[in-house]
């Protein structure tokens, strides 16, 4: 299931979830490094680079671990939906794949 991006940089992301029942693995990936990196930000991590974008999260309310970092991820309420925050998932690894707190691989 592709996920939707919002906010300032959201045309640099590609995003996608596979769920089954109530769980989901999300995986999300930053497009154009070139344009996100600068003399302040030589890599495209954190807050400061990201700005003011989101990523959808799948709507079964699940606090998710960062496979590949090993990092606690929560979702955030925005209007009404569930969204990750483009600067917390990025702050240590330029790649995102996400799994349920619950499960193990």
């Amino acid at each position: 299931v592709p996920l939707n991006a919002e906010g300032a940089k959201s045309d640099h992301l590609c995003a996608f979830a596979r769920t089954w029942r109530d769980q989901a693995i999300v995986s999300v990936a930053p497009r154009w490094f070139s344009r996100l990196m600068s003399d302040r930000h030589p890599d495209p991590l954190g807050p400061p680079v990201w700005a003011d974008t989101w990523v959808e999260a799948p709507q079964v309310g699940q606090d998710y671990i960062n496979v590949l970092t090993g990092e606690p991820v929560v979702t955030a309420q925005r209007e009404g939906n569930l969204y990750f925050s483009a600067g917390t998932l990025f702050s240590n690894f330029p790649v995102v794949l996400l799994k349920p707190k619950l499960i193990s691989l």
